[in-house]
């Protein structure tokens, strides 16, 4: 083989290696948004939310003119149901996750965020659109990979992408409802209105003040169905629902994918929902115990790899835990610490099935915390 050859092979060899690496990242999942790092022109990092339900990326008026960010011109921003918000555009010529291993030169639209969420911007879906996304809430990470879903694969669905937002359809209680997949809000079902009289309830819609948005504010009704809601494969039974006057689509968040991996291929405008534990891939616990799960809302983690059971409160980095007996654990740190330690004990029903756990403290002090799954 000539030296030609040889460096056309090896570099085929580096694309095919570059192309399958995937890109971990943390997300902060405390405020029931993903939030990732971002620097801006080098500046930062700052706090985003990585948010599907947007189709621009948004900062915050304040720092755009503290980071000297040239205005390019105006766009309208609307969310459903709402009037024109009329927003400046912003250049940047380097936008970049800290830990995506890759930057983009974009424009980002300004308003007032930080008066309504503490974060300083949003970083909307369509930034990792060049990579299958996955969003694994239970392992608090975002892994970014080149590769594609394959749509004859069980749970892979299509879904719409209008304009450059996710809408798929769901089930609720048999009726297709076209549905935005909203990593930015952090509820759960939101139905619109006009299906309130279609619709079969345990607990009667009941008027519940208003949520609001960035651009808009909406009256919402809660109510509990009677049925079951069904997410690709996923199946929810007698949901908890709000009824949102004004919506046009149904919208998901949090409270829907917080036990899940959400899988999107836009590229091929292809999504999945899975249970962590079948997911072959292997997410940041891939063995399962009776206490893997999540706890408190999801501020803690508790999971199982390589043998070792590990606790995990949001973005924070892992810590070990030490069996002690049965179902109390030490937990552990790889340096001497000046903050005590808790022990941890896993509390079951009388089923046995474990229910919580209990942070117990050398002054006698202990703290439960409800296992959300």
């Amino acid at each position: 083989m000539n030296k030609i050859s040889l460096t056309l092979v090896l570099c085929h060899f580096f694309f095919l290696s570059t192309a399958r690496q995937k890109q971990v990242i943390p997300l902060d999942l405390s405020t029931n948004r993903p939030i990732v790092e971002v620097k801006i022109n080098g500046q930062g990092p700052y706090t985003f939310i990585f948010d599907t339900g947007s189709s621009t990326n948004v900062i915050d008026n304040q720092l755009a003119e503290t980071l000297g960010l040239k205005v390019v011109g105006e766009d309208p921003l609307r969310s459903q149901g709402s009037s024109t918000l009329v927003s400046k555009r912003y250049e940047a010529s380097d936008i970049s996750i800290t830990g995506a291993g890759f930057s983009k030169k974009g424009t980002l639209n300004g308003i007032a965020l930080r008066s309504m969420l503490p974060v300083d911007g949003i970083i909307g879906g369509p930034f990792a659109s060049d990579y299958l996304v996955t969003l694994d809430y239970p392992g608090s990470r975002l892994v970014l990979e080149k590769a594609e879903l394959n749509k004859n694969d069980a749970g892979v669905t299509e879904f719409l992408q209008k304009p450059r937002v996710i809408n798929l359809h769901i089930a609720v209680n048999g009726l297709a409802v076209e549905t935005h997949l909203d990593t930015g809000n952090p509820g759960g079902f939101s139905l619109p209105y006009a299906l309130k009289d279609q619709l079969t309830y345990k607990e009667e819609p009941v008027e519940d003040g208003e949520i609001r948005t960035p651009v808009a504010t909406y009256k919402k009704w809660r109510a509990q169905l009677a049925g079951e809601i069904k997410v690709g494969e996923v199946i929810y039974k007698d949901p908890k629902i709000n009824l949102i006057e004004g919506f046009e689509q149904a919208n998901i968040g949090y409270g829907v994918i917080m036990d899940l991996q959400t899988i999107i291929d836009r590229k091929n405008h292809l999504i999945a929902f899975k249970k962590p534990d079948s997911d072959a891939s292997g997410s940041m616990g891939d063995e399962i115990t009776d206490y893997s799960g999540t706890y408190g809302d999801k501020l803690r983690s508790i999971f199982k790899e390589n043998g070792d059971l590990y606790i995990q409160r949001g973005s924070s980095p892992k810590l070990k835990m030490a069996l002690l007996e049965e179902d109390l654990y030490q937990i552990t740190f790889p340096q001497p610490v000046r903050n005590e330690l808790p022990k941890v004990r896993f509390e079951r029903n009388e089923q046995g099935k474990v229910r919580g756990m209990t942070f117990v403290y050398k002054d006698g002090r202990e703290e439960f915390t409800k296992k959300d799954n």
